[in-house]
């Protein structure tokens, strides 16, 4: 058994070499690697927490690869294309194009609050992303700040002109991190 990270210089599918982790979340791990052309993709592999049945983890791993197949179907500029699926070290794998920029939570923990206008837009880019996967039968099932990236929602250039962010209030409205994290949480108690 390995350890739970592929090491840097691993190759994977005979095509993809791992550069590093990006990011551990709860369905396994998310690497930067690159294809033998030297072209930068995220390679996100099925590792769930917790203690799993084979049979529940057979049936996860089976999912995984087929939300994947799903998602490679789609095409929206909101959402990362899916590059390939497939399966090795008795695990599953999706590749998707590389994603450059910042995640709207670490812009909004790093400037504040945004002007309501540019959080309205914002929110209709990302309803309009989310309709797109939803008519093909899919939920996102983790819509939060910290998955919301620029290039993800097709918002690389919103972002970018958005720079400047501060603690704006118009009309005695604030739009901040942890108003985000209850629009998209109803259980949210943080008001």
């Amino acid at each position: 058994m390995r350890s739970i990270f592929l090491p840097q210089g691993s190759r994977l599918n005979k095509v993809y070499t791992v550069d590093k982790v990006v990011r551990v979340c709860g369905f396994g791990l998310t690497y930067r690697v690159r294809d033998d052309h030297d072209c930068p993709y995220y390679l996100h592999e099925f590792r769930p927490l917790g203690t799993w049945s084979q049979v529940d983890l057979t049936q996860a791993r089976r999912r995984f690869l087929s939300e994947g197949r799903l998602i490679a179907r789609l095409n929206h500029p909101g959402i990362a294309r899916v590059v390939e699926t497939f399966e090795q070290h008795q695990t599953a794998y999706v590749v998707t194009e590389s994603v450059t920029g910042r995640n709207l939570e670490s812009l909004l923990l790093d400037k504040g609050t945004m002007p309501v206008w540019d959080a309205l837009d914002l929110i209709r880019r990302i309803g309009d992303t989310l309709e797109a996967v939803h008519s093909q039968g899919l939920l996102h099932g983790n819509v939060q700040p910290a998955n919301a990236e620029g290039a993800i929602l097709g918002l690389r250039q919103f972002l970018a002109d958005r720079s400047t962010w501060g603690r704006h209030k118009i009309a005695g409205i604030e739009l901040n991190r942890a108003a985000w994290l209850c629009l998209f949480n109803p259980g949210c108690r943080q008001f």
